[in-house]
Parts: C-alpha cells; sequence; structure tokens
C-alpha cells in the first residue's frame, strides 16, 4: 500500500533536503502498489519475567501492551495512537535484535514495552481489540525504514531529541528530534513536579557505580577524568549540552578542581532517584545545582524520558476530536504512515 504522508511532511523535508541523514534503521519491506499481496505478520520474541521467551503473534502482543500503557477509559483514538507507536517500536525492536542475534526482541518492561498480558476486563478488552483492527499492519517510518516510535507519560509542553536522550541505538530524524509543543499533556500530574534533593556526593557515586558516567561527552570529546574509586564530594554542576528545545541534554559534575564528570540528564535522573530520599525525579527536564552538599533538582516537567509521543498529550488531542494520523503527525513530524501487513 502506497504510504499515507502524515501532516507537517512536506515541512519537514525542505527542512532537511540540503543534507544527508543518517539511516533510520532496518530496511522495511515497503508494498510496491495496493494490488500487491499484503505481508504476512510476523511473531514476535518477548522475554518473560523470569527469564522465559514466548513467542507471540505481533497483534496478539500488542493487546498486552495497549492494555498495561494506557488508562482503561481514554479514549478509543488515543488507543489508536498508541497501538500504531507501539507496533512501530515492537517491529523496530524485532528487526534489530534478529539482525543482532539475540534470543529475545522485547520485554515485559519499560525496557521495551510494558506487557502484562491480555486485558482481563470486557470493556478494556473490547476497546484494545478495535484499536488494533482498525490499524492492524500499520506503522511508523522514515524514507522507507522502520525507527524507534519511542513514547513517554508527558513531556510537559517540550519533547527531547532522541540521539541524545539514547545516543547508542537511535538515529538523528526529525521524526525523533525534540520540538516544542502546546499545552496538550497539561493534565499529567507530572506535568510540573517540585523541588528533590539528594546528597549530592551519594548521586555521584550512584551515577558511577550504575556505569552512567561518560568517558566521552555527546560530541566524542574526551572528558576530564573518570574517577575509578568513588567520590567523596560534588561541588557543582552546570549544563554542557542542549536538546534543540532548551532541555538539559549532559551535565558536567565538578568534584573539585582536578576532577569532574558528565552525564546525560536522563541518566542523572536515574542515578538520582537511586538514592533513598523523599520525592522523585520523574524526568530528564529539569534545573539543577548544588547547595549545601545537596543535589537540588527544581522546575521539573514531564515525566519519562520526552521522546516521541506524548501519552497525555495523545489522550487530550483525542478528546479535543483529532484522529490517530494528526496526532502521530505532531509527535513523529516528517514519518509515513504504512501498512506493512
Amino acid at each position: 500500500m502506497k504510504p499515507v504522508r502524515l501532516l507537517l511532511t512536506v515541512l519537514m523535508l525542505m527542512l532537511v533536503s540540503c543534507g544527508q541523514p543518517p539511516a533510520a534503521g532496518p530496511r522495511v519491506a515497503l508494498p510496491e502498489a495496493a494490488s500487491r499481496e499484503a505481508q504476512r505478520e510476523p511473531d514476535i520474541r518477548l522475554k518473560m519475567p523470569d527469564g522465559t521467551i514466548r513467542t507471540l503473534p505481533m497483534e496478539r502482543y500488542l493487546r498486552g501492551v495497549l492494555a498495561s500503557e494506557l488508562f482503561p477509559d481514554w479514549h478509543p483514538v488515543a488507543f489508536e495512537a498508541q497501538a500504531i507507536a507501539s507496533r512501530s517500536y515492537a517491529l523496530w525492536s524485532r528487526a534489530r535484535a534478529r539482525a543482532d542475534g539475540k534470543p529475545h526482541d522485547v520485554t515485559t518492561t519499560t525496557g521495551s514495552q510494558v506487557w502484562a498480558g491480555p486485558p482481563k476486563n470486557p470493556a478494556v478488552r473490547a476497546k484494545v481489540d478495535a484499536a488494533l483492527a482498525r490499524t492492524r499492519g500499520r506503522v511508523l517510518t522514515w524514507r522507507g525504514r522502520l525507527f524507534p516510535a519511542f513514547f513517554s507519560s508527558s513531556h510537559g509542553t517540550r519533547s527531547a531529541d532522541g540521539h541524545r536522550v539514547f545516543p547508542f541505538s537511535t538515529p538523528d530524524i526529525p521524526p525523533l528530534r525534540g520540538r516544542e509543543l502546546r499545552t496538550w499533556d497539561a493534565r499529567s500530574p507530572r506535568f510540573r513536579w517540585p523541588a528533590v534533593r539528594r546528597p549530592a556526593a551519594a548521586v555521584l557515586a550512584a551515577a558511577v557505580q550504575r556505569g552512567h558516567v561518560l568517558v566521552r561527552d555527546l560530541e566524542g570529546r574526551p572528558v576530564r577524568d573518570r574517577m575509578r574509586r568513588q567520590p567523596t564530594s560534588l561541588s557543582r554542576i552546570h549544563p554542557v549540552a542542549w536538546h534543540g528545545t532548551g532541555r538539559v541534554a549532559q551535565w558536567e559534575l565538578d568534584r573539585d578542581a582536578t576532577a569532574s564528570y558528565r552525564i546525560r540528564s536522563n541518566d542523572l535522573r536515574h542515578a538520582f532517584n537511586a538514592v533513598p530520599g523523599t520525592g522523585e525525579a520523574f524526568s530528564g527536564d529539569f534545573d539543577a545545582s548544588v547547595e549545601r552538599g545537596s543535589l537540588v533538582l527544581r522546575n521539573g516537567r514531564g515525566h519519562g524520558h520526552g521522546v516521541g509521543l506524548s501519552q497525555y498529550g495523545a489522550q487530550a488531542m483525542a478528546e479535543a476530536g483529532h484522529d490517530a494520523a494528526r496526532i502521530l503527525g505532531v509527535y513523529y513530524p516528517g514519518a509515513d504512515l504504512t501498512t506493512m501487513w
């Protein structure tokens, strides 16, 4: 089937026509004409919590994803947009895993997308099945290639660049670049979140222990020093790289005059939350400072990594009367909708 161009495609192509964007992901064998027989629905290998591998047809797998990722009373169109994003992500993950020779394609956790089994409530099951039927086999592509259609709970009016949040797996292409957004996700309880603090040295130690501290920064330049021993102090924190929307992408943490560390903002969030304390950093979009031995995060915005679709934003747009194609055009500008089976 001929791809259906999403809204904003022409504008985005004009913006990138002067450059050569990198490959987005595994090449997709696209149908050449509507009369051509549709491709067969693929299976997907799901790694269960006990380590076993369960193989499911793609659409059956997606039943468990949609039931787990969205609230059951949300708008049917929000389920349709989520179905296309989740199918796209799963198909990309499947192609990547099989190219790398991995034994499984996805997990049941937020490391992939949440899967808790098929919906048990009849009303939810009907809503999920209807969304899957209306979008069956439809995925997002960029110039004929799959890409990881990431999504998170809310963005707080500005999304993140995928290649800066996930630099080892995500291409720098228009559908995955951050952009300024309307307050569609303002109903999210994490649209804004209050200041939180932790002992600064403990956060830095957690970052080093978790392997989050970078040897090189996002531009490939060597970081001054990566200490092998556990740090005992943190004197200053300041931003050194930004997303296109102004969100901080990377921080430099100074231990003293002789040693510093660099860390991606989303990784700093996880290291911060690994240290016991009151409150939580819900996203990687915040202002940060070191005050009297504490790392303080203020002006927190959004919930999740901030790349791609905002689930609360999709819900608000659906309630406002927008269809799934329009929603996806806002959050993945320039992508194509392609029917694969």
